[in-house]
């Protein structure tokens, strides 16, 4: 009976039990009213009948209440759970035992639950905390050069227009870093996507680095004729193909090549933005996405990134329902491919799905 209760739904053992009550409680009033009347010699039948009645209905009660406590035990749990749940007892697993039906699939959704909420709850207080840090330093360095040239009585000229200088690149970084996190904080219902002429905003692009190019001595091309128009929207594909050039431009050598090209498929157009610069450790590349990440905090600190450039164009991306990946990195270069869904097409990208409906598309390419 155990291993036909594994198998069994609440519903089918709820009906059996049931049933076997009914059974049960038709039994033990048949043997009543017959034993009785035997005993009293068939005399008084209707009060007899009255009294197994209410007997009967008295035990079928409890027998119901005792089979409705047992079923919903597991519900029970899940309510005292609920009740106890909060930011600090997200780590809290029901993991029902018993048998394979309803209930616990309810249990084994509310643990899924459970373990969303403590990822998203650790990732947002990872998140405030990374956040705090980034514009505390900014913060920290303009208040300390205005100490320094306000306790100085005999600040020149010239010490006003370097603290102005600190100022404006600080000030500059702190900008950067709130319209980051700003992008990143915005949802997919604030996002209106509309028909965007690639090309021209990609020379736009190109064009505003290309005086960082020229002092990185490193050249920047665009390798691509193709007239058409994706669905997006064009500050936030300025953001994209921005900061994907800027890195680019950053990490390379002096001489080095960065070059953008398209290629276009049914449903997606591909950009890919090649470098040829120092490439990415292997052991980072799983990790470049994510907020605040630094592949060398030295080296990114030197040149005033937060580690939010990639996180950001992936979060552009998808609130345009594209996507982004890493195709290639060695110590000769990286190549990063960026998948846009064409003007005339049908968002196709689902989240998690993007690298793998970006690798189908370029096999149709193919």
């Amino acid at each position: 009976m155990k291993r036909a209760a594994f198998w069994m739904t609440l519903r089918m053992r709820l009906a059996l039990y049931t049933s076997g009550l009914l059974a049960l409680l038709c039994l033990e009033l048949v043997v009543f009213i017959n034993l009785v009347t035997v005993l009293t010699h068939a005399q008084h039948l209707l009060a007899i009948s009255l009294v197994g009645l209410s007997l009967n209905m008295l035990g079928g009660g409890l027998g119901a209440y005792w089979i409705a406590g047992r079923a919903l035990r597991p519900v029970k749990a899940v309510s005292t759970t609920a009740l106890q749940i909060s930011a600090r007892t997200l780590h809290t697993r029901l993991n029902l035992r018993g048998p394979e039906d309803e209930l616990k699939e309810l249990g084994r959704a509310f643990d899924s639950m459970l373990e969303r909420l403590e990822q998203a709850f650790a990732q947002q207080s990872r998140f405030v905390a990374d956040a705090a840090h980034e514009l505390r330093t900014p913060l920290a360095i303009l208040r300390t050069n205005l100490e320094v040239i306000v306790a100085d009585p005999q600040a020149t000229l010239e010490k006003y227009q370097a603290l102005m200088v600190v100022w404006e690149r600080t000030l500059g970084r702190l900008e950067h870093l709130v319209a980051a996190l700003l992008v990143l904080a915005m949802e997919d219902h604030a996002v209106v996507l509309k028909e965007v002429a690639l090309l021209p905003l990609l020379r736009e692009v190109i064009e505003e680095l290309h005086p960082m190019a020229e002092t990185r001595q490193v050249e920047l091309t665009l390798d691509a004729e193709l007239p058409v128009s994706v669905s997006g929207d064009e500050q936030l594909l300025g953001i994209v193909f921005r900061n994907l050039l800027e890195n680019a431009l950053r990490y390379n050598r002096p001489g080095g090549t960065v070059t953008v090209s398209l290629e276009e498929g049914a449903s997606l157009l591909l950009v890919r933005v090649s470098d040829t610069g120092m490439g990415i450790p292997k052991e980072a590349q799983a990790h470049i996405f994510e907020r605040f990440y630094r592949v060398e905090t030295s080296r990114s600190r030197e040149t005033g990134g937060a580690g939010l450039g990639l996180a950001l164009v992936r979060h552009a991306l998808h609130l345009q329902k594209g996507s982004v990946h890493l195709e290639h990195s060695s110590c000769q270069g990286s190549v990063f491919v960026v998948a846009l869904v064409k003007g005339s097409a049908q968002p196709c990208l689902c989240v998690g799905q993007e690298v793998e409906s970006t690798a189908e598309e370029k096999k149709n390419l193919a």
